[in-house]
């Protein structure tokens, strides 16, 4: 199963196990819902980091590690979200 596959299938094992409540302990539901929401970023937010992360590899000849490396100080540097440092990346590629 690939990566995408199997974040769907825990977002939706965990949406079922949110859905009933009166299953688990209330801080049970609450870190379920919390795990809900991080996983659903992160499923959003991968695919431009990845295409960000390949625009670097093939302009900086890096790896994958070193290219997150150079957006997470991009972003800790302008204090921004990863997320749009690397939104802007791409579409500074797609509209030079």
């Amino acid at each position: 199963m690939g990566d995408e596959a199997e974040l769907d299938a825990m977002l939706e094992a965990e949406h079922i196990r949110v859905d009933l409540p009166e299953r688990g302990a209330p801080d049970e539901v609450d870190r379920l819902r919390a795990l809900v929401g991080q996983l659903t970023h992160a499923l959003t937010t991968r695919p431009v980091i990845n295409q960000a992360k390949g625009i670097l590899m093939a302009q900086e000849g890096c790896t994958p590690d070193e290219a997150f490396d150079i957006l997470r100080e991009a972003s800790q540097h302008r204090n921004r979200p990863l997320r749009d440092i690397a939104q802007e990346l791409v579409e500074r590629r797609r509209h030079p």
